[in-house]
């Protein structure tokens, strides 16, 4: 991620640095000595104005096109650079069209969108050639492992991807005996290489996938459950990928502008419903405001979830004594009339108000807006094999289960029914759950 967001960064001030240029080169009248050309001159506001816009125009087109895609490399990028580029030109062009007389009063010069765009692209892409060239001469390489269950095939692969990253390798039987001591790099790459039987191959896949690696598998069948396939490539490899949800590359980041955005835009709205729960708390039971409750997210880690308290301030203690009581089946707590519940916060919990505060999760990047809601480490402790799947996604304020079912179900029929949403997770679905979690709230179920 960091060296996309580098790249992201070089290129605007590229793309600037172009424009600017050809900018001041259009602006010269007297480009044949002696001889004034009768050139219009263009608005220096409406230039930086059309600039803004270019800019912006290409950020979104190379994230569309995949070519700054948050995990893969910048080699062997070209036909998505060519693609992106065309589109950008695209863009552009109706961008300078439409914007003639509106936006751009004096228009746009023709000069200056054919040499931006050309010289632009022709820059970028000498660009990334350096970057690949230094992050090769300082030794940055991708790391990729290979979890191999064929001797036959392995040197061969070995010898072709060792080209392109650092190469490790464990043997399959190996694997198993090593999973929990294993620390594999997040920003690796895992090839699972040729046919282990099908039970071995879902247990790597599941682990695999609670580590937030990218997992790729040369074989001759596929047949892993509460995946997604697809074919892709790893460099000169034609292989499968194993991907938790359909919504992956440069989906992932408008997922994650859509997370921001929509934050910013509910904490403008309802900033002030934060302020009169919190003032109501702190008069009726003092401080704290806040509870903080820490939850298990990506490779086991925790991180801290805030919630408006509406408990008594030693709740966490008494739950042990009420254990008895839970009136959920499998590792998830819940009493209907809990009495750590103070009573004159009832209303805030029938509404959901005191999970407001997550919206600072999600502005953090702890959370997102739908999906399986985190829960605590003692409970994860005790999930099946199957249900350790929801950790291999980040953890949500509202998801598909806990909207239309709330807490009828059993934590199975629960954990299902998350598992079938994150394999067809989309963002329509994301926005449909959402506006169904405003009209359970308004009717306070």
């Amino acid at each position: 991620m960091k060296i996309t967001l580098l790249r992201i960064f070089i290129h605007i001030v590229l793309l600037v640095w172009v424009f600017r240029e050809v900018f001041k080169v259009r602006q010269i009248r007297d480009l044949i000595p002696g001889i004034h050309l009768p050139i219009p001159s263009m608005d220096f506001k409406e230039f930086v104005l059309f600039l803004g816009l270019a800019v912006l125009a290409w950020v979104i087109v190379g994230i569309y096109t995949g070519f700054y895609s948050l995990t893969d490399n910048i080699r062997n990028s070209v036909a998505k650079f060519f693609r992106a580029w065309l589109l950008w030109l695209v863009f552009l062009s109706f961008l300078v069209f439409f914007g003639q007389g509106f936006w751009f009063k004096n228009g746009i010069s023709r000069l200056v969108l054919l040499w931006g765009w050309l010289f632009s692209g022709l820059i970028i892409a000498f660009s990334d050639k350096v970057l690949l060239w230094l992050r090769q001469k300082l030794g940055f390489k991708d790391k990729i492992l290979i979890i191999s269950f064929s001797k036959k095939l392995l040197d061969s692969v070995k010898e072709v991807l060792e080209e392109y990253g650092r190469v490790d390798v464990v043997e399959g039987k190996d694997f198993f005996d090593k999973k929990d001591k294993a620390n594999i790099d997040p920003s690796s790459k895992v090839l699972i290489l040729w046919d282990p039987d099908l039970e071995q191959l879902q247990l790597i896949v599941d682990i695999l996938r609670n580590k937030w690696v990218k997992i790729y598998h040369l074989s001759s069948h596929s047949l892993v459950e509460d995946i997604v396939f697809s074919p892709s490539t790893l460099w000169p490899l034609i292989v499968t990928q194993y991907k938790p949800s359909p919504l992956d590359g440069r989906w992932v980041v408008v997922k994650r502008v859509f997370d921001i955005i929509s934050s910013l835009i509910f904490l403008l709205l309802f900033g002030w419903v934060y302020i009169l729960i919190a003032l109501y708390i702190l008069v009726k039971d003092g401080r704290p405001v806040l509870y903080v409750s820490h939850r298990v997210w990506k490779n086991g880690q925790l991180f801290p979830m805030f919630k408006f308290r509406t408990m008594i301030k030693n709740a966490d203690q008494l739950k042990d004594k009420l254990q008895k009581l839970n009136q959920r089946t499998g590792p998830l707590f819940k009493i209907k009339d809990d009495p750590r519940i103070i009573p004159w916060m009832h209303w805030i919990r029938k509404f959901s108000l005191d999970e407001l505060p997550q919206v600072f999760n999600i502005l953090r990047w702890e959370m997102s807006w739908v999906g399986p809601r985190p829960h605590l480490p003692q409970e994860v402790q005790n999930y099946k094999s199957w249900q350790k799947r929801l950790l291999s996604f980040p953890p949500w304020l509202t998801g598909y289960a806990q909207v239309f079912w709330r807490d009828s179900l059993s934590f199975d029929e629960e954990a299902k029914l998350d598992l079938w949403y994150i394999q067809n997770r989309s963002l329509w679905l994301d926005i449909y759950v959402i506006l169904a979690t405003f009209k359970v709230l308004a009717q306070g179920k």
